[in-house]
Order: structure tokens, then sequence, then C-alpha cells
């Protein structure tokens, strides 16, 4: 169970992902990226579900564009993408993209949520983001700033270890920052200690 965390400002966006997956053979890895970079016009995309998904969209969607075309493109490539994968370990599938949005003039994200059984997508503009959620988490402070959103994630973390007792979450807290000019990459250190930059 993957932990994503967005939190978009006027100015800059944030987007934290945890590191540990399950590799084909069910074997549990801390190692797993699930965040993946278009530098060249400045997005992020990141996921819960399967990773094939996000691997794939980073090919399918390079070159297409600014972020408003990426994020236009992306709910189709999601669909195709789930359409043929039949192989898929998990049922449900999310997929965020964090960039700067020309049209919008802000900093903006699109997530689009496909479920297998009902076969249903959702497609959102969306300014925060945690998942896993529970409203437990409702007292943490707002995740808009790294060592807030790797807070979040640690509870997160706790949360899931109660909930689902050997899931695959944790490993490295992955935190990429975002504005119109660039953006920033930290792994931080393993998860159940302090963020590092």
């Amino acid at each position: 169970m993957t932990i994503l965390n967005v939190w978009i400002g006027p100015d800059t966006a944030l987007v934290g992902v945890d590191s540990a997956g399950l590799d084909r053979g069910g074997t549990l890895r801390d190692d797993v990226s699930k965040m993946f970079f278009l530098p060249a016009v400045g997005c992020v995309l990141a996921a819960r579900g399967d990773t094939y998904i996000v691997n794939q969209l980073h090919t399918l969607l390079n070159g297409k564009g600014d972020y408003d075309a990426v994020a236009a493109a992306l709910p189709g490539k999601v669909k195709n993408l789930v359409r043929w994968a039949f192989f898929l370990q998990s049922p449900n599938q999310e997929v965020v993209l964090v960039g700067y949005s020309v049209k919008l003039q802000r900093m903006a994200c699109t997530s689009v949520y496909l479920t297998k059984k009902p076969r249903a997508m959702v497609v959102e503009d969306r300014r925060e983001y945690a998942g896993p959620w529970d409203d437990c988490l409702e007292s943490l402070p707002k995740a808009d700033n790294p060592q807030a959103m790797f807070n979040l994630a640690q509870a997160q973390l706790q949360l899931l270890r109660e909930k689902m007792p050997g899931g695959a979450a944790g490993g490295r807290f992955v935190i990429a920052e975002l504005n119109k000019a660039g953006m920033q990459i930290w792994c931080g250190k393993k998860m159940g200690g302090d963020y590092g930059r």
C-alpha cells in the first residue's frame, strides 16, 4: 500500500512517496521507485498501485508538451494501460501529475483514480492529497514543507502497520519540491527516523 502525498501552493508544490513495494514474485523490497520526472517540462508523475503503470506513463507522456498538454493526455493513457495490462497486482490505480500550469497560472495537480471493479475513473484537479487517509490524521499540521510531509508519512506508515500488517509500505520517503523554475528531489532517510535534507 503506497504512501503518496501531494501539497499544492500557488508557487510551490510537494510530492512525496515511499519506496517499499512488492516485486513480481511477491517479495517485499524497499527500493521501488514510484515517482518519475519529466524535467524538460517541470513535471512529476507519482503513483499508487502497480508500478508498471507509472513506468509506462513516464515513457508515453515524455515529449507530449507542457504540464497542461500532459495533464490532458494522462486519463486516456492510464485507461489504455490498465485495459491491456492483465497482469496488474493491484485492482486500483492512482496516478498524480504535478507541475506548473500555464493555463491556470499556478502549480497544479491532476489526479487519475481508476478502479477495475466497478470499472470507473475519476479525474480531479487537487490542491492537497494524502493517501492512505484516515480521520485520525486530521490533527497533523498541513504537509506544506518537506518535514511536515515526512511527519504525515510517518503517521500513515504507523496506521498502515496497525491496519494492514505486512503491507508494502515504508522504505525511503522521496520528496520532490517543484516551482515554476524547476525542482529539487530529496531521498531522505528510511522511514522511522527524522527526515534529512
